[in-house]
């Protein structure tokens, strides 16, 4: 295979990736079910943090404990808040 072709293949997939992602979590958002909100928005952050995307995991991990805390499901913000800080980035001095 050329390597345009692969690299073109490369890029679609990603796309495609992206494009699930954002759908899969347009669809959650759009019901009232708080806490399936929350458990998908965890599971992102779980899926981006071994693609070294850390930023976005923290991100979404922050959303999915605001959605806990709001609940009042102490024990998922907890474990949320402990996913939060192994993401943290640290800043560049």
């Amino acid at each position: 295979m050329a390597p345009a072709r692969r690299c073109s293949r490369a890029a679609d997939a990603r796309r495609r990736r992206r494009g699930s992602r954002a759908r899969g979590i347009a669809i959650i958002e759009a019901t009232d079910y708080v806490l399936y909100r929350a458990d998908a928005l965890t599971d992102l952050a779980e899926v981006l943090r071994p693609l070294n995307r850390a930023a976005e995991a923290a991100a979404a991990a922050a959303s999915a404990w605001q959605l806990y805390e709001q609940k009042g499901n102490v024990v998922a913000a907890r474990q949320v808040a402990g996913l939060i800080e192994e993401l943290r980035v640290p800043s560049p001095v």
